[in-house]
């Protein structure tokens, strides 16, 4: 197995240094040799668009988050969908849940162009799921993820 120079951090706060704004970082094992497992601060140059400069650092980290919700930002979430007719659009079937979300268990596999109606949009962490009537009699069949419905066209 070949050892990646690599590292993880989480951002938690911006500052400028030297004129350059730069990503504050909480990480583990921080310029120890051997790794001790100390945890510490680190800060990295952020480029023009506000990502990382690697050209200035190195390829040192595989990934740094920055945890938006504890900022208070608000969540982008997707533009609202109209209630009504669907289709499903995948490469080979969609699950229909008994909730909103993978932890539900599977009630049924949906085929690619199988049509449906939407009674109500449910928008949790996992994403945007449907609240779908597969017969068209009203009825709460289940939920989809809302990402792989594209709506009918006449």
């Amino acid at each position: 197995m070949t050892a990646i120079p690599s590292h993880s951090a989480i951002v938690v706060d911006f500052e400028v240094s030297n004129g350059i704004r730069h990503a504050v970082t909480i990480g583990g094992n921080e310029f120890l040799a051997g790794g001790t497992g100390t945890v510490g601060r680190s800060s990295f140059p952020l480029d023009a668009n506000g990502f990382l400069n690697q050209s200035a650092i190195g390829p040192k980290l595989i990934c740094v988050v920055e945890n938006l919700l504890a900022a208070g930002t608000p969540i982008a979430m997707p533009p609202p969908m109209a209630l009504g007719p669907y289709v499903v659009n995948v490469r080979t079937d969609l699950q229909l849940r008994g909730g909103p979300g993978t932890e539900f268990p599977s009630l049924k596999s949906l085929l690619n162009g199988t049509q449906l109606n939407v009674l109500e949009f449910d928008d949790v962490a996992s994403g945007r799921w449907a609240l779908v009537d597969l017969e068209g009699d009203g009825v709460k069949d289940g939920f989809v993820f809302a990402r792989f419905l594209d709506p009918v066209t006449a």
